[in-house]
């Protein structure tokens, strides 16, 4: 996958573009079990700079159950999004 820097991240955030169906688009062969991780990814690099609504990142990556999206996002990375924001954040 291309790197995309934050800035670019924050802009399709506002802009309303969901990354799942934008994967699902590009790459139609790519198994699910990878564009999940990739969505997880985006998800994570999302968070960590800003202070959008969880709830706004889970619809932008793709989820549109955030509570989903929020025990998807603790099995990947071990923690909430909430608590990887603390962690990780600028």
């Amino acid at each position: 996958f291309a790197q995309v820097g934050h800035n670019t991240d924050a802009q399709h955030l506002h802009a309303g573009v969901n990354f799942f169906e934008y994967l699902q688009e590009k790459f139609p062969s790519l198994p699910k079990i990878s564009i999940d991780y990739a969505v997880m990814e985006r998800a994570a690099r999302v968070l960590a700079p800003t202070t959008q609504d969880v709830r706004d990142i889970a619809t932008f990556v793709g989820y549109d159950d955030a509570n989903y999206f929020v025990k998807v996002f603790r099995a990947e990375y071990g923690m909430t999004p909430s608590a990887y924001r603390v962690l990780h954040g600028t």
